[in-house]
């Protein structure tokens, strides 16, 4: 791998994208290429051919290797919500005495409180805390540092399922690749799209792809809870193939040009091209078809919100992301109306990786280097004790 890269390899609903990048200036990321390779996803956490999805990652590691002259032999994979289960724990260790809280505390916090979470089928990925208790019940996003009789936390456990780290651990090592991390793409986007400020309050990630979204509810470094299900821009268009009887190119066309703010402007038309010209579709008629699919699924995510309205305090922030969505005009304000929640769309800061499909994989890159950063300061204060 070149030096002081990474690789990451984003599974989504329609593509499986490679990218390899380094850390920049101030912190910031550069990429320094992306392979990105359309395949035919999954549903309801199975994928419909891991055939087409081998032949997919593949050819996007082999591209790499062929642009940038170069072997990968250490990847990151970042996981969509379906094949992602959360165990969360309040756990605590008790010190006896007061003495100053160490990075090594919070690994034995996190040891002691993974000893309980095993689940049949499931592999730990990712573990994070949602926030720490000290002995004078004070709550802290970080620990280190303070002294206290007790550590206590609310912690969480991100647990993969086998058939996708199994598939994707097979399908890579063809490819060379001897190391895989794994890393759910919901905690990866609030780690580097939210500051430590904006955590500190619960917000919830709307991830919308082409044939899957996932809705999670962040804090402090964790996700307290999230949900998948089949919805995206892809769903749009199969509810209006259903609707107009069009040939799915034709609605996948229309789809792309929602305006949800032009509903009440019945006169005027979407225009798709064709061989002989163009044929026109109501706004109101196409537009009231495709909102009867979000509706839908905003149905399901008011019942989500209220779920988790009594386990966080405060209400929630929410992002809209993913490019299945987030380029609908008037989307933000027809869901922040569905919501009665003020809405923003997520994105990356990244000059010229600034889309909302881009969030992921720029996010899982983020995590990538972080991780490797972290590994090299434990590595050399492991030469001095």
């Amino acid at each position: 791998m070149l030096k002081n890269c990474v690789a990451v390899l984003e599974v989504g609903s329609s593509k499986v994208n490679v990218l390899v990048g380094e850390r920049g200036v101030n912190d910031t990321i550069t990429v320094k290429y992306v392979a990105k390779n359309e395949y035919n996803g999954f549903s309801e956490g199975e994928f419909f051919d891991l055939s087409v999805l081998e032949k997919a990652v593949l050819s996007g590691i082999k591209s790499v290797c062929g642009a940038l002259k170069t072997s990968v032999t250490e990847i990151t994979v970042c996981v969509p919500g379906a094949f992602i289960r959360l165990e969360n724990r309040k756990y605590k260790l008790v010190f006896g005495k007061k003495k100053k809280i160490t990075p090594r505390d919070v690994e034995d916090l996190f040891d002691a409180g993974q000893e309980h979470i095993a689940v049949e089928g499931y592999e730990v990925i990712n573990r994070s805390e949602i926030y720490f208790a000290l002995d004078d019940n004070r709550k802290v996003f970080n620990a280190i540092g303070y002294s206290s009789s007790m550590l206590g936390g609310y912690l969480n456990y991100t647990l993969c399922e086998r058939y996708f780290t199994d598939a994707l651990r097979g399908i890579l090592k063809k490819a060379g690749v001897a190391t895989v991390d794994f890393v759910f793409d919901g905690l990866a986007e609030s780690l580097y799209l939210f500051d430590s400020r904006t955590r500190e309050n619960p917000s919830l990630i709307i991830d919308c792809g082409y044939i899957t979204t996932t809705a999670s509810v962040v804090l402090g470094k964790g996700v307290v809870s999230k949900h998948s299900e089949d919805f995206g821009g892809g769903l749009i268009a199969f509810w209006l193939v259903k609707s107009f009887k069009l040939e799915p190119d034709v609605a996948d066309s229309l789809q792309r040009m929602l305006n949800l703010s032009l509903t009440k402007q019945s006169e005027q038309t979407y225009k798709t091209e064709t061989k002989n010209g163009y044929d026109e579709y109501s706004v109101e008629e196409v537009n009231s078809a495709a909102t009867e699919a979000i509706d839908a699924y905003l149905d399901n995510l008011e019942a989500f919100i209220v779920e988790n309205s009594n386990k966080v305090k405060g209400g929630f922030g929410v992002y809209l992301t993913g490019g299945g969505l987030s380029y609908v005009r008037g989307i933000k304000e027809y869901v922040s109306a569905r919501l009665s929640l003020p809405v923003e769309i997520l994105k990356s800061k990244l000059p010229s990786y600034g889309k909302p499909e881009e969030t992921a994989g720029l996010s899982a890159l983020d995590y990538a280097l972080n991780v490797r950063e972290k590994k090299k300061r434990k590595g050399f204060l492991g030469l001095f004790g």
